[in-house]
């Protein structure tokens, strides 16, 4: 869950009979990818007219545009909240460090940020890049926003000028990010949920579509067809929480990187970006991405997407209960960069499973495999792939997990990777589990919050490799460390009393949680209320 940081004044009817809301009451998106042709062509559009009387809201940083009357005719109390909507947008995201959308001269009036509201068809809100502006970035660009003047509710209003005001920011840093406009999408999705949290509207998304990264994994992470870019935001959400403790840095430090970089670059930068700060790569990262969504609906673990119980079940390619087991990708050809299958085996018995993959050659793979105990707890393993045949082996003690699943990902991102194929079998093999010397290690590093949201203490359950060095950091929202303990391999919880260094009582908001052991490192948000 995102904190907002500060203290807005919201209208009390925008909040009225909200907590967690899901859009379910229209999926029309965005109309940025309607632009594409338009953008590539360098062409421009003129501002709109609307049918009535001109009237203005003008905030600290916008001009809000509207009339009462005509077909583009809205309400008082619609334009008002568009406008404390997007100061609440301005306010959050110029907090945690993002360059927001520049002046505009007197376009529109003045040099406020314009949003403009009138009867749109096919899309609800629409974000327009109008002139260069190349400071600091060189292919930065001012901007407008249309958004539709009725038909949906103000918590749907306040997800639309996040989303469109997001594309304003995303213009600011770079114009120019063809063919990844999937990302532009990716990002604004994300950006309504780290401003107004109870008005997510990714879960509603992800249900009632087959073109989503949770039904149709194999498509590649940077598709921007249909609508599988919005539903693309998981691949943001995860950036956001599998890298950093401190909301929405690993996003913005990629729009920064791919800002000052002229032209498209975008693969590259995230590469970079993970490369430079968390010492990873992009290979690693599409990886880990095809196992956290593993984890979604009924198969939420508490380890890994903040929100996966509120997004349906990942679709499973196929499941084995038989062995020997053999198969194929079937007609699920998996594109790079990032796309992957799941496959289940269960029913294993007190075997040893003894699974085998073979990748399409001339490609760039990985292959996990999850061993997933009785008690929830899961184990990651990585097939290690001969480098020119793609092709590997492992085998795991099956009597230690109910369900085992194989995750193959198309890791090849720096030239084309369409529709490839694969093959895997496994096989069961007899062994007695106590036989010495048969053990099998497992890097696991993971940890439980509960209560979360809390009012008092906060029990860590946490799972660490034996014999490994392993710490706990607590982080305020600026990213302080304001509690830091090293952590008893002879037990696998402690209580935080919400307590500092200083044995003071810390105050509400949001914190960051870190696990540290060996060579890996989780982290996940703890909401503390008054």
């Amino acid at each position: 869950m995102k904190y907002i940081f500060g203290i807005f004044l919201i209208p009390i009817f925008l909040f009225a009979a909200q907590a967690y809301y899901h859009d379910i009451e229209n999926y029309a998106e965005c109309g940025l990818p309607k632009l594409e042709e338009l953008l590539k062509n360098g062409e421009g559009r003129a501002r709109p007219v609307l049918s009535g009387t001109t009237l203005f809201i003008n905030t600290t940083n916008y001009r809000i545009h509207y009339t009462l009357s005509g077909a583009d005719a809205t309400t008082t109390a619609y334009a008002e909240s568009t406008a404390v909507a997007a100061e609440s947008v301005w306010s959050r995201w110029t907090a945690l460090g993002w360059y927001l959308p520049p002046p505009d001269g007197t376009n529109g009036g003045n040099s406020k940020y314009d949003i403009y509201i009138r009867a749109l068809s096919g899309y609800l809100g629409v974000c327009y890049p109008e002139n260069a502006y190349t400071s600091p970035f060189p292919d930065g660009y001012t901007s407008w926003v249309e958004i539709i003047n009725t038909g949906i509710t103000f918590a749907r209003l306040r997800a639309l000028v996040a989303h469109e005001v997001g594309h304003g920011i995303q213009m600011r840093y770079s114009k120019f990010e063809e063919p990844l406009w999937a990302f532009y999408e990716n990002t604004s999705v994300f950006m309504e949920d780290i401003v107004f949290d109870d008005v997510n509207t990714l879960p509603g998304r992800l249900t009632g579509s087959t073109d989503d990264p949770l039904d149709s994994p194999h498509f590649p992470i940077n598709r921007a067809t249909g609508v599988y870019e919005y539903r693309g935001a998981l691949w943001t959400h995860f950036l956001d929480q599998y890298y950093d403790t401190y909301p929405a840095r690993t996003v913005r430090r990629i729009w920064d990187l791919a800002g000052r970089h002229a032209g498209s670059h975008l693969l590259k930068d995230i590469d970079s970006v993970l490369r430079i700060n968390y010492s990873s790569n992009f290979a690693k990262a599409m990886g880990h991405y095809a196992i956290w969504r593993y984890f979604s609906g009924t198969r939420d673990d508490g380890r890994h997407y903040e929100e996966g119980s509120t997004y349906p079940n990942a679709t499973l390619l196929r499941t084995h209960t038989t062995y020997p087991a053999s198969g194929t990708q079937g007609t699920s050809n998996p594109s790079g960069p990032g796309g992957n299958n799941w496959i289940a085996f269960s029913s294993i018995g007190n075997y040893r499973l003894t699974i085998y993959f073979d990748g399409q050659n001339g490609y760039e793979w990985a292959a996990y495999v999850l061993g997933i105990s009785s008690g929830g707890v899961s184990y990651e393993y990585k097939i290690p792939l001969e480098a020119t045949q793609d092709t590997g082996r492992i085998t795991i003690p099956g009597w230690d997990y109910t369900t085992v699943v194989l995750i193959p990902v198309v890791t090849h991102w720096t030239s084309s990777a369409s529709n490839l194929t694969y093959s895997y079998s496994a096989t069961r093999t007899a062994a007695d589990k106590n036989i010495a010397g048969e053990t099998f290690k497992s890097d696991y590093v993971g940890f439980f919050i509960n209560p979360n949201p809390a009012r008092n203490q906060v029990s860590i359950n946490y799972f660490t490799p034996m014999h490994s060095q392993a710490s706990l950091k607590i982080y305020n929202a600026t990213g302080q460390i304001i509690k830091s303990t090293t952590l008893n391999h002879n037990t696998n919880s402690i209580i935080w009393n919400r307590k500092d260094i200083y044995g003071n009582t810390v105050k509400p908001g949001v914190y960051i949680i870190e696990l540290c052991a060996g060579n890996q490192t989780r982290r996940k948000k703890v909401v503390l209320l008054d």
